[in-house]
């Protein structure tokens, strides 16, 4: 038996407690809660192992979990929430952020006006074309929120209504443009592997992988698709921006996904944080086509399986259609990432301040590379 407290191992009524476990013949230990979020991930794992090995929990994944929920005894949590965050079942954390009102979104509260999908409609119809005329390819990928994906484990908060932005958007789609949204096919994974982390806002290297396989038999042009043969998945403990929100931080599984040998590598990026950061990609298939990707945070676990299908994919961190980028390295396919949270905003394809302008603002010297060092890889910094 194991006894956890959120007061010191040595309060009086702790050891008491270990006593009389003891003195019924049963092997007993007593550790705060506080002492268990003091643990690092392997730490977790190795107590959480030994748990296992003598039977007090059926794997070490259910007792890494354990760990993490009385850890968490340390923040004054309330019931079901915390600010930022919606606790679900099995202590599965998912964001409910700020200004765009996640969980309001999800239950259909708050959502986009006959205007605000019009606005949508337009505004990839406009990119699709300008992209059409030249002889690119366009599509646009919409990562779910983990309220959606695991909609079952967080429903005391509600139901996932309709009525949400996304939903309205794709019952009411662009004339040309393609939109992706791999819900089912996460959904269907679960099983596979862990497609969004426990403790993260984001969708895994798993989740990124499976949604990357939508997003090219979604595409007219003939991408490929890197087979699960050649790609690495590994199960993992430590935690995520969620779970770093926690006094005590909480550790949850993650299943991180990698091409066994890749042909395309980053050869630069400018260092910035968030938006306005750039990076460059270049494979040693120089007869592939040329790519540009426009993402939010959720690319980053993208990046490296979109970039397999390119002799060169360059990356802006931009919520926009970036017009100078597409003109400078005439791709012969774009794709935008955005999460699906996002979409309560409608776009503004000529804003105040481009993202390469931000690069530039936030990092000194930050420029957008040329055409020539685009193609052969030479990007100074």
């Amino acid at each position: 038996m194991t006894v956890f407290a959120e007061d010191d191992e040595d309060e009086e009524h702790v050891p008491a407690a270990v006593a009389a476990a003891r003195d019924s013949g049963m092997t007993a230990v007593g550790i705060s809660a506080s002492r268990l979020g003091r643990l690092s991930p392997a730490g977790a794992e190795a107590l959480a192992t030994l748990w296992s090995e003598v039977g007090l929990v059926e794997s070490v994944s259910e007792g890494v979990s354990l760990i993490g929920r009385r850890a968490a005894l340390t923040f004054p949590r309330g019931d079901t929430r915390l600010p930022d965050v919606l606790v679900g079942h099995g202590d599965r954390l998912s964001i409910d952020a700020g200004t765009n009102r996640v969980l309001d979104q999800h239950r259909g509260k708050v959502t986009l006006d006959g205007g605000g999908v019009d606005r949508w409609r337009r505004a990839f119809d406009i990119r699709d074309a300008y992209c059409r005329v030249r002889g690119i390819d366009y599509g646009v990928l919409i990562a779910p929120d983990t309220f959606s994906v695991h909609a079952e484990d967080f429903s005391a908060f509600g139901d996932d209504s309709d009525d949400r932005p996304v939903r309205k958007i794709l019952a009411s789609p662009p004339d040309t443009a393609r939109l992706v949204y791999p819900l089912a096919a996460l959904r269907r994974s679960r099983e596979r592997g862990i497609v969004c982390d426990t403790v993260d806002s984001h969708w895994s290297g798993f989740g990124a992988y499976i949604a990357y396989g939508e997003l090219q038999e979604a595409m007219p042009r003939h991408l490929g698709r890197i087979p699960e043969a050649e790609v690495d998945v590994v199960h993992r403990l430590g935690t995520g921006d969620l779970g770093d929100k926690f006094a005590t931080a909480l550790i949850g599984e993650h299943t991180e996904c990698f091409v066994r040998s890749p042909r395309s590598r980053r050869v630069w990026t400018n260092g910035v944080k968030n938006r306005g950061n750039m990076g460059l990609w270049v494979s040693n298939r120089q007869d592939l086509p040329r790519g540009v990707l426009f993402v939010d945070s959720y690319g980053w676990k993208l990046q490296r399986f979109l970039a397999e299908s390119f002799s060169s994919m360059f990356v802006i961190h931009s919520p926009h259609f970036e017009w100078e980028v597409v003109e400078k390295y005439r791709p012969d396919v774009v794709v935008s990432l955005m999460a699906e949270r996002f979409l309560i905003r409608p776009p503004d394809d000529h804003p105040a301040e481009s993202a390469v302008v931000t690069a530039a603002r936030k990092e000194l010297g930050s420029r957008l590379p040329s055409l020539v060092e685009v193609i052969t890889g030479s990007v100074e910094g």
